[in-house]
């Protein structure tokens, strides 16, 4: 996946891998949903690209988003 990361008023384009992590089915107060999982992984350089000059922080940062998405039957 392909995206634009704006990170202190710096936008670049930054490539990561995205999962389908799968489907379950939950049930909360009578109601059944469909609950979608997804992670995505993508390497950013802070300090290169995107002018943090902080001291403490590191060029290359690995960045991990997992998320679920729900749907109501």
């Amino acid at each position: 996946v392909t995206a634009d990361l704006t990170f202190h008023g710096v936008t670049k384009s930054v490539t990561g891998k995205l999962f389908y992590i799968g489907k379950a089915e939950e049930t909360l107060f009578g109601v059944t949903y469909d609950v979608y999982g997804f992670s995505l992984s993508f390497p950013f350089l802070a300090l290169t690209d995107f002018g943090i000059t902080a001291t403490n922080i590191a060029d290359n940062v690995d960045i991990t988003c997992n998320v679920q998405f729900t749907h109501a039957h």
